[in-house]
């Protein structure tokens, strides 16, 4: 696993519609305060050097949602994900359980303390987990044997497993967003592009008005034609 830090998380999954949800987190604290894209994640924490990734997995889960995970899926058992390695050297273990958020259950989440604002002198607490929900995959889903897809996970390739669902449940949202900025862009520039195409218009006339601005293309093209005129005349005189 290298020198890199290692992490253990749970993945909860639930069946509707012949479609997967799959459960995840937000990160509280000022600094994911605003951000949304990205940061969503399956519940997981640090690994120790003594410790079992099974264990803190489940540990972590009941600290971050405040429900264990006999509550969420009291009969299923945890099937493993495999590991990942991130950008930051860090290896991530995941273990799927299919159950459901307990009617009416709140999210609790425990709290870290930092500086805040920075350089204030002043110590805050926030939750490590400020709100989580399932999410639709878009894979759908198969009977339950020893190769079927959980979500975007697959059981029998488990080393091709991405620990970075959070991105891909939000691909969805990202491109709806991009569109919507394209075409924001777009009729931001309609009246540019329309005034563009009336002055190659204009130009294709004989009609664009010139740096002068007290002629146009079209008379100075006449009076040009006609100084020629003359001067042919005078020429043949």
């Amino acid at each position: 696993m290298g020198h890199g830090k290692q992490s253990a998380g749970i993945l909860l999954f639930r069946r509707t519609a012949g479609t997967v949800d799959v459960f995840l987190v937000h990160p509280g604290g000022p600094y994911f305060a605003r951000k949304d894209a990205g940061v969503w994640s399956l519940p997981k924490g640090e690994v120790e050097a003594d410790e079992d990734p099974l264990d803190v997995a489940f540990r972590e889960f009941a600290e971050e949602t405040g429900q264990s995970v006999e509550t969420c899926a009291p009969s299923a058992p945890p099937r493993s994900l495999g590991t990942v390695r991130q950008r930051g050297r860090k290896v991530v273990a995941a273990w799927a359980v299919e159950g459901d958020w307990p009617p009416g259950a709140e999210l609790v989440s425990n709290t870290f303390e930092i500086e805040w604002p920075p350089r204030s002198g002043r110590r805050r607490r926030f939750p490590e987990v400020d709100r989580g929900g399932f999410f639709r995959s878009t894979r759908r889903s198969t009977p339950p044997r020893s190769s079927y897809s959980i979500g975007c996970w697959r059981v029998s390739t488990q080393r091709r497993a991405t620990l970075r669902l959070a991105d891909l449940v939000e691909t969805s949202k990202r491109i709806a967003r991009t569109r919507s900025r394209l075409e924001k862009v777009r009729a931001d520039r309609e009246p540019t592009r329309r005034a563009r195409e009336g002055r190659c218009r204009m130009r294709t006339q004989g009609l664009c008005p010139t740096r002068r601005g007290a002629h146009t293309v079209g008379r100075m093209g006449d009076a040009r034609r006609d100084r020629i005129r003359r001067r042919g005349r005078a020429r043949v005189g």
